[in-house]
């Protein structure tokens, strides 16, 4: 079970948390005072964060820091609110090159004041162990619907946020076949990144991943298609014209087939699943064209 640490937790002049452990879910408190002086600033809180240790779930211990940021943008002066994880590479996992593992983040705002729920939702899935870099590190919106810094619940000056947050360990993925459990939690949770250029726009699909045992498994997936010929700029594109082309062994569309495909391209197929992105020395055409055709 993943365990807190609470000596790694950071208090400054305007932060206090408070933590309570329930059935492997962590739940924070964070009392802000004087916050309207600091988000006003338009910066960010880089000490406000608490951090989770998790050792049993994946064999090694792992570091997340989980943080508050605000965001001030300048072109339609609106402030953006967004909760930020990050994993600190242990130097033990520089071994573990070829298992990556992944977790998500479910998380609840709540304003007490009130008795309202504010937000509730899930991370996207991130890797937690990069071989490429010392870290990595998601950013979650959850306050871009607030419009005005005053409409936050207020007493005293002090906001207060009650914050769930349960870390999951999803897998360790080896190079070869992942199992039913494995897949069907991802399926909920398939997306890509919208961090990309302009020419993309978003289309939704339906893709179908089939086991090495025959296996079915469905996905509701939106992702990113370019409008016109410049799709060859963007390796990505490459990947994702793949899965909507039609499987040569099935007849049918939206087919992906693991038995089809080598070792490495299932790799390829589960970082971007998990995670929406692709490793520039991943994303290239014979990755694609094995997706649509299968090893030759």
């Amino acid at each position: 079970m993943a365990t807190f640490n609470s000596n790694n937790i950071v208090h400054n002049e305007v932060t206090t948390v408070e933590s309570r452990v329930l059935s492997g879910v962590h739940s924070f408190v964070w009392k802000i005072n004087g916050f309207k002086e600091i988000w006003q600033n338009f910066g960010f809180l880089e000490n406000l964060y608490f951090k989770f240790q998790i050792g049993e779930d994946i064999g090694f211990p792992s570091t997340f820091r989980v943080s508050i940021r605000a965001l001030h943008v300048a072109m339609n002066n609106r402030t953006y609110y967004s909760l930020q994880c990050e994993k600190a590479l242990n130097p033990c996992e520089r071994q573990l090159v070829d298992v990556p593992c992944y977790m998500n983040i479910e998380y609840q705002l709540a304003d007490p004041l009130n008795n309202e729920t504010l937000c509730t939702g899930t991370a996207p899935f991130v890797e937690i162990r990069l071989p490429w870099g010392d870290s990595t590190s998601v950013s979650i919106p959850f306050f871009d619907r607030i419009t005005n810094i005053d409409d936050f619940p207020v007493k005293d000056d002090c906001l207060i946020i009650y914050l769930t947050c349960k870390l999951k360990i999803l897998q360790t993925v080896a190079t070869t076949l992942v199992d039913k459990k494995e897949l069907f939690e991802a399926e909920a949770i398939l997306n890509l990144s919208k961090n990309v250029e302009a020419i993309l726009e978003d289309t939704s699909t339906d893709i179908t991943i089939i086991s090495k045992d025959n296996q079915e498994f469905k996905a509701h997936k939106t992702i990113l298609i370019g409008k016109n010929d410049v799709l060859t700029d963007h390796p990505e594109s490459h990947i994702l014209l793949a899965m909507l082309n039609p499987c040569w062994t099935e007849g049918r569309s939206n087919i992906i087939k693991l038995a089809d495909i080598s070792s490495h391209t299932i790799r390829v197929l589960l970082h971007f699943i998990y995670s929406g992105t692709l490793h520039p020395d991943w994303a290239n055409r014979e990755v694609a064209d094995e997706l649509t055709y299968g090893c030759r």
